[in-house]
């Protein structure tokens, strides 16, 4: 490559030599090189009598045109002084290398020793991180995700349809919504109901539909919808779809606020069903919207090849021709089971100006003169009771309210009792933060 180049600038000096009043076009067309190449070159000709120095042929080097400056053992050490020392300087919180700059070009025993000042704030992070002043965090390894045994833990998770045009009673966004069920050891689509109507009791109905189909698994992860938990905070009392799912052997899953990563096979799906699904399809209502889920299900389980390591670049379905049975929905249920799972956990509420706090739709009277005071309410699962902690102490005891009675119910008799006791649970929530059904 090096010798080619010096061969065709070799080669333009020539021409250049024997046909002086041709121009810098028609040298290019003859070279068949850049208008801007010629220039360039026929400028580092001007004046060069004789080709015998070989250096004008030589490309110049990209790198610094003048030495770099080094910085002096001094300078380094005004860097670390100010660094960790910030108050000399009548700074009180800890400088970036921007600040010291500014304090390294007033420093007057720099001045009179007349040493370099770095011009670049790269330079001073260098210094600073060669110092230990500045920490780099290590980077992280990929650890692939582990895969569980077929259908045993499942992701949910909503989807607009984002093309419906045609409007709804009170609806303004999410106008019909796709509530997607994946299984993580599979891949598998396991259910994709559309409704416009999706709030905490619709949830648990397409969810029971599912689950009679499919069987319950042992885990179901989600995020922090409220449709799902029953509240927009970290600290709530079991939600009615909880309550249901830990009386059917079912773990749930919540995961932290704005974490998509940790739903992400039911995140990943959502990408591909609004790619190749909604816009491929552009259903405008819902009969549409349930046709299009229906095709499009078949069309990702059957015949769409999944690049999922558990799929081997397969459909799912036919990469896991052979499914193990799931337990069924039970004929009946103990009502409170679910109990179990909040045993110990704490629940912190600000006691009203009427002595009481509130835990899911029941009130719970604390003490006047607590009013506008935090307090702690701990739940002792075996003896139906909070613990209300105040000023690090136990302030009293409250039995839990709502319990079904002890002994095994219907399910279909429980099932009426959750949905009403969702039922009423999201019209609180409507009214308390004003918030219209997604």
């Amino acid at each position: 490559m090096v010798i080619s180049w010096y061969g065709e600038r070799y080669r333009l000096y020539k021409l250049k030599q024997d046909y002086p009043l041709w121009s810098k076009k028609k040298l290019a067309d003859q070279m068949e090189r850049s208008y801007s190449w010629v220039k360039k070159w026929c400028g580092r000709f001007e004046g060069v009598e004789t080709e015998e120095d070989e250096t004008i042929f030589r490309g110049e080097t990209r790198g610094p045109k003048e030495p770099t400056k080094k910085v002096g053992e001094e300078v380094v050490k005004e860097i670390l002084r100010l660094r960790d020392q910030p108050g000399e300087v009548g700074m009180g919180r800890l400088l970036g290398p921007k600040a010291i700059q500014y304090f390294l070009k007033k420093a007057e025993a720099l001045k009179e020793l007349g040493v370099y000042i770095p011009r670049s704030v790269t330079t001073i992070w260098q210094i600073l991180r060669d110092n230990d002043r500045i920490i780099e965090p290590s980077a992280k390894e990929y650890e692939p995700l582990n895969r569980n045994e077929p259908l045993q833990e499942w992701e949910i998770d909503f989807k607009d349809v984002t093309t419906i045009k045609e409007p709804l009673k009170d609806k303004v966004m999410h106008q019909i919504e796709t509530l997607n069920i994946i299984d993580t050891g599979t891949s598998i689509l396991l259910d994709n109901s559309a409704r416009f109507d999706f709030n905490a009791e619709t949830v648990i109905d397409s969810l029971i539909a599912c689950w009679g189909r499919e069987g319950l698994p042992k885990v179901i992860r989600f995020d922090r919808d409220p449709r799902f938990i029953g509240s927009w905070t970290a600290d709530d009392f079991p939600s009615p779809l909880l309550k249901l799912m830990l009386n059917l052997g079912i773990e749930p899953d919540i995961c932290p606020p704005q974490s998509p990563w940790l739903n992400c096979y039911v995140e990943r799906y959502n990408r591909t069903y609004k790619e190749e699904g909604i816009y491929v399809y552009l259903p405008e209502n819902l009969d549409e919207t349930q046709a299009m889920n229906q095709d499009f299900k078949h069309h990702y389980n059957y015949q769409r090849p999944n690049q999922a390591l558990t799929c081997d670049n397969q459909p799912p379905r036919l990469a896991f021709p052979d499914l193990p049975s799931l337990p069924p929905l039970p004929d009946f249920i103990q009502p409170n089971q679910w109990l179990a799972w909040t045993d110990g956990k704490l629940f912190k509420r600000r006691v009203s100006s009427n002595g009481s706090v509130k835990i899911g739709k029941y009130s719970y009277y604390i003490k006047r003169t607590c009013a506008s005071q935090l307090v702690s309410l701990k739940v002792k699962a075996s003896e139906r009771l909070f613990e209300v902690w105040f000023d690090q102490k136990v302030l009293k005891t409250i039995p839990l309210k709502g319990l079904e009675q002890d002994g095994l119910i219907h399910i279909n008799d429980y099932l009426l009792l959750i949905k009403a006791e969702a039922r009423s649970e999201w019209q609180q929530l409507k009214q308390k933060f004003s918030y219209k059904p997604l």
